[in-house]
Parts: C-alpha cells; structure tokens; sequence
C-alpha cells in the first residue's frame, strides 16, 4: 500500500519532488516524505525540503527540515546546511555510534565547509555541528592523490601511500589494503597483531564475479568469522564464533516499486528474540538512491 510519486520539471526534465505515502490507520501519519528540490541554472541542487517533517525547536535553535548547498564559480561545493542528531560525533574511518530512535526531536543544525587547491583537490573539511572539528587532507606534489592528515606526513610522502595504479595501500595507519591484478579490493587488515598475512590477524576480504562485482565478503576476527554470499536478488548471510554457528539468515530482494525496495529477513538460526521472523522492510530512497 505504500506509494511514491516523482515529479519532474518539464523544460529540464529535473527531478523536482518526491512523495511517498501509506495508507491511514490510526495513530500514524500517512505522509512519510514530501521532497521538493531547488536547483541553480546548471543543474546543481541548492536545497532539499522535506515537507514531511515538521519544524522543530531544539537547544534554542530552531531546526528547519532541509539542507542548502552553496557552490563557487567552478561550481565546487563550498558549504552545506542541514540537520543532525545531537549524538553526532567526529567522523572517522570507524562505524558511527548507533542512534536512539526514541526521540526524534533531539536535532541541531550543522554547517559543512569544503576549501579546495587550484587544481580542485579537497584540503579541508570543517564541521559545525553536534560535534565540531576539522578535517586536513594532504595531496601529493606530483599528482591529485589525498589521505587524511597525519603526524610527520608531508606532501612529498603521499606517493608511497598509493601503488603504480593509484591503488591506496592503507586504509588507515596499520590497516594494510591488498588489490588483485585487476585492482579490486582484495583483503584489508583491520587489525595488525603479527607481520605479513598471519592467521592472527583480523581481516576482511572479497571475491569478485567476471563482471567485477563482488559476490562473497568474508570477515575474520580471532573469536568470529561472518560471511556474505551475494546473488541476484539474495544475500546469504552467516556468522560463526569459534567453530559455533551463531547466526544464519538470508535477505531477500521481492520487489521494486520505482527505485524503492521491498526486502524480506529470515532466519534460518539465530534469530533476536525480539523480531519476528519473516521480516519485511520498505525502504524509499531520495535523488541519489
């Protein structure tokens, strides 16, 4: 029963809007999101509405739900405007900490600022926000390659960080990154206990089709190994601690409305006590996907 209409601007054929609803029952709004779009004479987006959501007054500051983008003359974004948890911290190469869905007021507003080199190569990110910090990129004297800042790393070191094929050879410092001979992402050491490809250190790694996708993610810990199986439409997914199966469970791709998904969970061991087994879950997307 859920719907998602997009409307589009008919000189440009811009994408100017999507709604997506469901049917009313009782207790929850039917809208779920009513996106309109603002864009300058080239095409790019300069804000996102989302009529759905309400305005909200947090932390003395009043939260408007939309983002703005700003550009300069070679249209490279400059700033951007939006909202966030209030649990937000510092990004970084780790997985974000989880956020409470309890209270969906608890947001402020961020801004985003982006400074450039001459040869359009991204130095520096400054966030304001829930947290604030900065982030400085070194680039290369001899090419466009760029990592993230760190101690004593100078510009003129930046070329032994990437292979003659413009591969990155660390994620991050001690996180080693492997590439077969068709530069694909092969293995990353997440952890480093010993030199070389030792069985005591955490890993993950990849297996590709002929057609360059990846179809097997394999992540090896010392007390825990899970693993993805990717196939059209499925993914199957297992985890094992020591030599124990903890949890066996498949999602299931049955349907696209749009651009939308429609995806069952099931599992086959392992379930959470508190999810029902059989799980369906929309998702609905934006202009990105």
């Amino acid at each position: 029963g859920v719907v998602t209409e997009y409307r589009y601007e008919a000189q440009t054929q811009r994408l100017i809007g999507i709604k997506t609803t469901r049917p009313a029952l009782k207790d929850r709004p039917t809208l779920l999101q009513d996106l309109r779009y603002d864009y300058d004479p080239v095409g790019n987006i300069l804000a996102i509405h989302n009529d759905a959501e309400a305005t909200r007054f947090y932390r003395n500051q009043k939260i408007v739900p939309e983002t703005t983008y700003r550009y300069d003359a070679l249209y490279q974004l400059i700033e951007a405007t939006g909202r966030e948890s209030d649990k937000n911290s510092a990004q970084s190469a780790n997985l974000p900490d989880l956020v409470s869905l309890t209270d969906g007021n608890q947001y402020v507003n961020y801004t985003r600022r982006y400074s450039y080199d001459r040869g359009g190569n991204l130095l520096k990110i400054q966030h304001t926000g829930a947290s604030n910090y900065t982030t400085h990129i070194t680039v290369s004297d001899t090419s466009n390659h760029g990592i993230q800042q760190q101690d004593g790393l100078t510009a003129a070191d930046i070329r032994s960080q990437f292979d003659a094929a413009g591969n990155q050879q660390q994620l991050q410092p001690g996180q080693p990154l492997q590439w077969d001979a068709r530069n694909q992402l092969q293995q990353v050491i997440t952890v480093k206990r010993e030199a070389g490809n030792s069985p005591n250190n955490d890993r993950e790694s990849y297996l590709y089709g002929s057609d360059g996708m990846r179809i097997v993610k394999q992540s090896i810990q010392q007390n825990q190994t899970s693993k993805v199986v990717y196939l059209p439409g499925l993914e199957l997914r297992t985890q094992h601690n020591n030599d124990k199966l903890t949890e066996d469970f498949q999602v299931i791709t049955v349907g696209a409305a749009g651009r939308a998904q429609v995806r069952v969970l099931r599992w086959e061991h392992g379930k959470p006590n508190d999810i029902a087994n059989n799980q369906l879950r929309y998702s609905f997307d934006n202009q990105i996907g």
